[in-house]
């Protein structure tokens, strides 16, 4: 694949630096990079984040293109997932599309279009990379479900061993697709499904790349919006870039509230959300910095301090990582009534209404009526231990 081919690329990418060391990485968010593009700018993008309760998010981009040329033109994108670290069941398939994600789709202009897969080098771990060579050579490159058969001294299932030079390549599944860009503003729209990240000290992650958007003409985005969605449950999160630093994400429907915080010394945004979504716009941004969004557990892992119990709760996760293994006849009380905190129940108890008006994330609802029908498993797993002497 030569320079041209691959001129503009959608790339997925991690930090991996701020991840556990036992943790899990799936796939990670992403966003349009050329390599080489001089003439097409991003007049606006949109990205949305849906999260629900099975381990996914679903990701919509949209991205409207502008064209300044009289004269059409033809480029072939990529959408670069990179591959998973810590998930050991994962049986390396360079022609199927990375394993983790579903239901990729892409339209241009309002017209449906068809991709190709392939393996490529990862841009993320080469920043002089110029040229994606695409990766076809599988009898020099060995997967890691086979490095035991060439005694591998190295152990990175998100790599490839090149027998000819000794050494790991880190690789990206990639999705081709061909767009013809009219003269002035075109319609990109992308979406998929993908496993969030996870860890001992987060319940999930979703990173995602910004940085690459200078790449294009002008290198900023005329018109940035970004939204989170909680689809039918409960959502407390944060998001983590000093790209937003200077701006405010605010509740665009639904029950929410957010405070401005921090997470090792850079700009985070804390999110409670319930049945609706929260939003960010930003005019003339210049991407210099990546971002993560990541459960709340998260925020309240990084120092010694003593939280009360239930400062994080989730439909999926529970506790999260702030779970005890002990808990007190009092304690046990609090934790078969977080289900019904997580649903804004105002508790008629005094003691209990005064403990969860401490809790940050708790939106009381006064019109909630108490009930158990769509509690989850993990929910009536919590209420049920929580019961036992």
């Amino acid at each position: 694949m030569n320079r041209i081919l691959f001129s503009c690329l959608v790339c997925l990418a991690i930090s991996a630096s701020i991840l556990a060391n036992d943790s899990t990485y799936y796939v990670s968010g992403n966003c349009l990079i050329p390599l080489q593009e001089s003439d097409i700018s991003i007049s606006e993008e949109h990205l949305s984040f849906t999260l629900r309760d099975d381990c996914f998010v679903d990701v919509d981009v949209n991205y409207v293109f502008f064209n300044p040329s009289d004269k059409k033109k033809n480029i072939t994108m990529g959408f670069e997932a990179e591959a998973s670290s810590g998930a050991y069941d994962t049986i390396f398939q360079p022609n199927s599309g990375h394993p983790y994600i579903k239901d990729f789709a892409v339209v241009f202009n309002g017209l449906a279009l068809p991709y190709t897969n392939g393996i490529v080098v990862n841009s993320n771990h080469n920043d002089s990379l110029t040229v994606f060579k695409p990766i076809t050579e599988f009898d020099r490159y060995i997967p890691f479900e086979r490095f035991d058969e060439f005694d591998v001294p190295f152990v990175d299932e998100s790599a490839l061993y090149d027998i000819k030079n000794n050494e790991m390549v880190y690789y990206s599944y990639a999705y081709y697709f061909n767009c013809v860009f009219e003269p002035g503003y075109n319609i990109v729209k992308h979406s998929y499904r993908y496993r969030t990240s996870h860890g001992s000290s987060f319940s999930f992650m979703i990173p995602y790349w910004l940085k690459p958007a200078q790449r294009w003409e002008g290198g900023k985005i005329d018109t940035f919006t970004m939204t989170v969605r909680a689809e039918n449950t409960a959502k407390h999160f944060g998001i983590l870039s000093e790209a937003f630093s200077d701006n405010d994400f605010y509740i665009l429907d639904g029950d929410g509230k957010t405070r401005k915080t921090s997470l090792y010394d850079e700009h985070c945004t804390e999110v409670s959300l319930r049945n609706g979504t929260v939003a960010c716009i930003i005019k003339d941004l210049e991407p210099k910095y990546d971002m993560e969004i990541f459960s709340g557990d998260y925020l309240y892992r990084q120092d010694d301090k003593e939280y009360p119990l239930g400062e994080f709760f989730d439909r999926k996760y529970g506790l999260g990582a702030l779970e005890r293994a002990q808990n007190t006849a009092e304690e046990k009380r609090i934790i078969r009534n977080l289900p019904y905190a997580n649903r804004g129940y105002v508790f008629k108890d005094e003691s209990l209404r005064q403990y969860f008006s401490k809790i940050w994330w708790y939106i009381p609802d006064p019109l909630w009526a108490p009930s158990d029908s769509d509690f989850t498993d993990i929910e009536h797993r919590y209420i049920k231990n929580a019961s036992r002497p």
